[in-house]
């Protein structure tokens, strides 16, 4: 029975401490960014199948290769 409790309190600890830490990361938060987009609403692509589908895109201004 000893032997059970000494393996069950570090884990017990450790399952706090892990607990402690995810609550702490949750508090913080990112403050936005502003970032320059074109919007285009309502984008139309046709399938293979004749499906169209109707999308809203969302690009970073400028030049340069996107993904």
């Amino acid at each position: 029975m000893a032997g059970r409790f000494h393996q069950t309190v570090p884990t017990a600890l450790m399952e706090f401490l892990m607990l402690l830490v995810g609550a702490a990361a949750s508090v913080t938060t990112a403050t936005p960014t502003s970032a320059q987009v074109t919007v285009r609403f309502g984008v139309e692509t046709p399938m293979r199948d004749g499906t169209v589908l109707v999308s809203d895109m969302w690009m970073p201004e400028g030049d340069g290769p996107f993904p």
